[in-house]
């Protein structure tokens, strides 16, 4: 994915920050991988929908967004929208090599993924690519307000 390109990640409630009422950061647990379970294998990235894909401004294509997750968000989880060349320039160090990468679907043509993330999961890391990559923690509320698809 080109570095001026983004990903939109979406967040759940229980992994935001608040201060005084307000989100303010996002836990570093909102970025580790699941750990295998008898249900599934080992989480090797995790989904993200690719911004560029949609058309329109920026709430319209932050909607599209949205829409395009394959969960059903809630009206107070957030959006997160990172730049995937912060994501690259912050995630390579010690021996990690964190990216974005676009990986369409037949039936989700703005399937995306954050890759590169170590099975055991790394606070430090985490929040370097919290603090440094998310330009954005749009609510899910403001997000389906926003104008209709075009």
């Amino acid at each position: 994915m080109a570095d001026e390109h983004h990903i939109v990640r979406h967040c759940k409630k229980k992994f935001l920050i608040y201060k005084d009422g307000e989100v303010v950061g996002v836990q570093p647990e909102a970025l580790e991988l699941r750990p295998p379970s008898p249900e599934r294998k080992q989480e090797t990235y995790l989904s993200a929908v690719h911004y560029e894909h949609f058309a329109g401004d920026h709430p319209a294509r932050m909607k599209s967004c949205c829409e395009a997750t394959p969960l059903q968000p809630k009206p107070e989880d957030r959006l997160l929208l990172i730049n995937a060349g912060l994501l690259k320039r912050h995630g390579t160090y010690d021996r990690y090599k964190v990216r974005a990468l676009h990986m369409p679907k037949a039936d989700r043509k703005s399937y995306a993924g954050i890759h590169g993330l170590p099975t055991k999961a790394d606070a430090n890391l985490n929040n370097r690519l919290l603090t440094q990559c998310v330009l954005e923690r749009m609510p899910v509320r403001v997000a389906m307000a926003g104008p209709p698809n075009v």
